[in-house]
């Protein structure tokens, strides 16, 4: 069950009542004494007993323990909730994809909604595994609210890592938009749509776009907001936004460089000239030998989609090696399965 409304536990204090509760950090030394004011899906809301006059808002992944004066049975769902959101980054760090990702995908629901730091954990946790496992599809969801705690001003609880979100765009460079607007993908961006973040609903606006005749709009509130937009109309074959990303095709990062050949790539086989089409094959030649490390999903799809266009061109045998490198290098690359499937 979504927890979208804060369950506030309320605490009644003495005036003459001196007495502190406790409270332990993980990874801390000493206990801290505090004063427990509230506590909800938001956090625990304290005041330091060394600080009187501050209030505090305390993640619930961070806590330990609580000792209190008086019984507060009620935050012991909140406590259960961090303890497991704590046990499921320890075990995404140390690689442990398969038993952290079940684990954020319910936490994910039960936080969704929220702006709280544990909301920001739960969601780019599960965004964090299903990239790691190239499942874009799923990654939508997870990506669109991690998106709007940035925004609201939430920070990321894995700065050891790399950052999951280019501060440019608010995209993350493992996450290129290439999955299908179904249904099920529909109604999650018309809901982020709909979101008071107003670069979280561009987004999610201009990503409903894909695969319509209606004029793409810029990402408003970043500081390349025409890079989706561009993205979007050249993979349909619009020539002015081609021209567009070529030209800053030099000076762009490495992740860019990548989606703008792909993107352009699968603009041009859509077309009905052979230049065209020889023209993306290319593209698509040259991102399944150069961008295997950076972004191996669009590496297997360039080759998924190179050995499609081989095939068509009548070239059986060179689509069947590609088609064999693919399933070599990229073994678990989910273009396979849908491809069996079919």
């Amino acid at each position: 069950m979504k927890l979208h409304c804060v369950f506030l536990v309320a605490l009644s204090f003495c005036c003459l009542d001196t007495s502190a509760d406790t409270l332990t950090l993980r990874g801390a030394r000493s206990p801290i004494e505090c004063r427990i004011l509230s506590g909800g899906i938001e956090g625990l809301h304290v005041v330091l007993e060394q600080e009187s006059a501050v209030q505090s808002l305390v993640p619930w992944s961070t806590i330990s323990s609580i000792e209190t004066e008086a019984p507060m049975p009620a935050l012991q769902r909140f406590l259960t909730q961090g303890e497991k959101l704590w046990r499921a980054k320890i075990r995404f760090l140390r690689g442990d994809l398969q038993l952290a990702e079940p684990s954020f995908a319910l936490l994910f629901r039960e936080f969704e909604g929220s702006n709280s730091k544990d909301a920001r954990l739960a969601s780019e946790g599960l965004l964090r595994c299903y990239l790691a496992r190239g499942k874009l599809d799923a990654a939508l969801h997870p990506w669109l609210e991690t998106v709007k705690l940035e925004e609201f001003g939430v920070e990321s609880p894995f700065a050891e890592l790399l950052p999951i979100l280019d501060s440019s765009t608010l995209l993350s460079p493992y996450l290129p938009p290439v999955w299908q607007v179904d249904e099920n993908a529909r109604v999650i961006l018309e809901k982020y749509k709909q979101s008071s973040m107003k670069t979280t609903s561009s987004l999610a606006k201009v990503l409903l776009s894909q695969g319509t005749d209606e004029k793409v709009s810029l990402v408003t509130g970043v500081e390349d907001g025409k890079f989706l937009p561009h993205i979007i109309a050249a993979a349909n074959g619009d020539p002015l936004s081609i021209l567009a990303l070529e030209k800053t095709l030099d000076s762009a990062p490495l992740w860019k460089q990548n989606w703008i050949n792909y993107f352009i790539a699968l603009g041009l086989v859509r077309k009905d000239d052979e230049s065209s089409k020889k023209a993306g094959m290319l593209l698509f030649a040259k991102i399944s030998a150069n961008s295997q490390r950076e972004n191996p999903w669009l590496s297997g799809s360039a080759m998924f989609l190179l050995a499609d266009e081989l095939d068509t061109s009548g070239f059986k045998e060179e689509a069947k090696r590609i088609r064999k490198e693919m399933r070599r290098v990229f073994p678990t690359h989910p273009l396979l399965y849908t491809a069996i499937s079919k």
